[in-house]
């Protein structure tokens, strides 16, 4: 009986934490690819739930590219996934 009130403790602890952390929606913010910094590792093509960005080629070279910046929520979940700092949140135009 205790187990299972430690399980429910460290859920609810995980649930709460997981809703404090979470970026806060910027609708009036869309993704921005700097092109030097990209990877092209394809981590913020996996994460984008939207499907705001998408892998191209152009020129016989793979990049990534905003494919649908309607879509973008500015949610942030793309750029909480680059590891070299290719991609920010900039105003709509």
């Amino acid at each position: 009986m205790v187990l299972a009130y430690v399980c429910l403790a460290v859920f609810s602890f995980l649930l709460l934490l997981e809703k404090t952390c979470k970026r806060k929606p910027k609708a009036n913010k869309v993704i921005q690819i700097t092109d030097e910094k990209c990877a092209r590792c394809r981590s913020c093509v996996l994460k984008c739930y939207h499907q705001v960005l998408s892998m191209v080629n152009d020129k016989n070279e793979m990049r990534i590219e905003v494919k649908h910046p309607d879509q973008c929520t500015g949610c942030g979940k793309c750029i909480n996934v680059c590891n070299f700092n290719a991609l920010e949140l900039i105003s709509r135009k």
